[in-house]
């Protein structure tokens, strides 16, 4: 079962590629919609519509060219990276003004502003408009935006026989203002800046295209997904389709219909250029916790059973010297008489006799210090030995 067969789509629905279908009319893109729709009917020359990446300029094209009729014919550019005079063949290329005499790729510069007045002229009589509308105009080079203001100048005493759209990134609007390109400016009549979705333009957005590629599916994103996603995209269409599609696609391996906070961590990483996380089932998540717990639950018995055994016997090996140690001492202590304490008639204590030998430490004379250094030194003189008598003879 591939991708599409599992969720219920008919399409892809957060492709990248601009297509109308999938158009979302949030207030901005409504509004820049309207702002072209209403140039071209009076006849505007220069209008400049930017926005930042992914917000869907070019969508927003796509859907322009497809709410024109028959009496609008038009000129799409979408690689405005060229010289004046290759952007000028490729503007009759896309208007299909062919000449049977010569290929346009082969004629000088005036002969094809020749041709391509003489296409106007003759539209012009005709009820038609001519629009060029050029995608990225933030890459036109400096000579050749000059070139297509020049090419505005074609025009009849009552109306303009050209009107040009340039749509791009932010950095359009900083050429534009360059000094080179002050007559362009002031030719600019309508600005327009698209601006991001909300974070109820992001919800309705999601389910707008869902609703496209599976009408009788129910929601897969939950609202707690959808504010993640909106903090992460910050309202960018293009990165909202890539969050979505990748997310999808995360629940399409974990065979999940709903998107979980896992499927779009997942997208996410993906983004950053992560690797993305095997997540595993919960039938073997349930299972390896079940093991884990009773591994660890047979180490702890182990580890019980060997501190009682192990540490049981040497602790009263150990304890009964201690204990024998401590009776000798405490019958010792009973045995040592305790000092008696002498007072006089009145029952105050006396204090203890002092011996001589401390009384002649204390005393600080000469002579003392003689007959205590002398007393020392015969304390240090080794006991006489007793002469004994010698033995009898037997008889």
């Amino acid at each position: 079962m591939d991708y599409l067969t599992f969720f219920g789509f008919q399409d892809a629905p957060f492709r990248l590629t601009p297509d109308p279908q999938y158009f979302f009319p949030s207030h901005s893109h409504q509004e820049a919609l309207q702002t072209l729709l209403y140039s071209i009917r009076a006849g505007e020359g220069f209008i400049q519509i930017t926005g930042d990446p992914g917000t869907g300029k070019t969508l927003l094209l796509r859907t322009l060219l497809k709410e024109l009729g028959e009496d609008v014919r038009t000129a799409l550019i979408l690689n405005p990276n060229l010289s004046p005079q290759d952007l000028l063949r490729v503007i009759l290329d896309d208007f299909e003004i062919t000449n049977d005499d010569c290929d346009i790729f082969s004629r000088p510069k005036d002969q094809l502003i020749r041709m391509f007045r003489d296409f106007l002229l003759e539209k012009a009589e005709e009820g038609c408009k001519a629009v060029i509308i050029v995608d990225e105009a933030q890459n036109l080079p400096l000579e050749t935006i000059e070139e297509l203001r020049l090419l505005s100048n074609l025009e009849t005493d009552k109306q303009k026989l050209l009107q040009i759209f340039l749509v791009g990134q932010r950095e359009l609007e900083e050429k534009i203002e360059n000094q080179s390109l002050s007559q362009l400016s002031q030719r600019i009549t309508i600005r327009y800046c698209l601006k991001p979705f909300s974070r109820e333009e992001t919800a309705t957005y999601i389910s707008h295209r869902l609703k496209i590629a599976a009408p009788d599916k129910p929601a897969v994103f939950s609202p707690e997904i959808i504010d993640r996603i909106y903090t992460f995209s910050q309202g960018t269409p293009r990165l909202i389709n890539i969050i979505c599609e990748r997310s999808l696609m995360a629940a399409y391996i974990d065979s999940q219909t709903e998107i979980s906070k896992d499927h779009f961590a997942n997208a996410i990483r993906s983004i950053k250029g992560e690797t993305p996380s095997k997540k595993t089932p919960r039938k073997e998540q349930k299972k390896i916790f079940l093991q884990s717990g009773l591994f660890f639950g047979l180490l702890l018995i182990m580890a019980a059973a060997f501190f009682l055994l192990y540490q049981k016997p040497r602790n009263k090996e150990h304890s009964l010297p201690k204990k024998l140690a401590l009776s000798k001492q405490i019958a010792e202590t009973a045995e040592t008489p305790s000092p008696v304490i002498k007072a006089d008639d009145k029952g105050h204590p006396l204090p203890p006799p002092i011996h001589p030998i401390d009384q002649l430490k204390e005393s600080p004379s000469a002579e003392l210090k003689k007959a205590l250094s002398s007393l020392h030194q015969a304390d240090r003189k080794p006991p006489e030995t007793e002469k004994r008598a010698p033995d009898r003879p037997k008889l």
